[in-house]
C-alpha cells in the first residue's frame, strides 16, 4: 500500500512535533532568571515597590531636577542584561543600589542582588513605574 506525498507531509510533522516535545519533558532550556520557585517567601512582606501613575512620576522627576540641577545627578539607566545577570542565581528575589562616588568623584550606582522578605509589590496602574522606599541600611548595603 502506498502512501501519499500528503500523508508523508503529516507523518514527518507528527514525528517531528513529538520529538520536540519529548525533548522539552526533559531538558529545561528556560535559563535561571525566569525561575521564580525558589525565590520568594511563602508570606513576603510589602515594601517591594509601589507602582505610581505615570504622571506623578514625571513630577517627581522634574521636581528632583529644579532642586539638583546638574543633569549628571539625576538617575541612571541600567540595561535589561544587568537584571538577567544579577538573576542568574535563582536564590535572589530583589535588587539593592546603592549610590557611591568613584575616584573622579562622579555619582554613580551599585547595583547587586540581594534576598529580601520584603517582595511584595502594590499594583493599581499597568504602567509598570515604580517608586521604592529606601529601606536602607536593613535591606540595603549587606555584602
Amino acid at each position: 500500500m502506498a502512501i501519499n506525498s500528503n500523508n508523508n507531509y503529516l507523518l514527518v510533522a507528527l514525528i517531528v512535533s513529538l520529538g520536540v516535545n519529548i525533548y522539552g519533558l526533559f531538558i529545561d532550556t528556560a535559563p535561571a532568571y525566569c525561575d521564580n520557585a525558589g525565590r520568594f517567601d511563602p508570606h513576603p512582606l510589602f515594601d517591594g515597590g509601589r507602582e505610581i501613575e505615570t504622571d506623578s512620576a514625571k513630577n517627581y522627576v522634574e521636581q528632583y531636577a529644579v532642586l539638583h540641577p546638574d543633569p549628571e545627578t539625576r538617575g541612571f539607566t541600567l540595561s535589561k542584561l544587568v537584571f538577567d545577570n544579577i538573576f542568574n542565581d535563582p536564590t535572589l528575589n530583589s535588587v539593592t543600589i546603592d549610590l557611591i562616588n568613584t575616584d573622579d568623584k562622579t555619582l554613580n550606582i551599585i547595583v547587586k542582588g540581594a534576598k529580601v522578605s520584603k517582595t511584595e509589590i502594590s499594583r493599581e496602574y499597568t504602567n509598570s513605574i515604580f517608586i521604592a522606599q529606601t529601606l536602607c541600611p536593613i535591606d540595603c548595603s549587606k555584602w
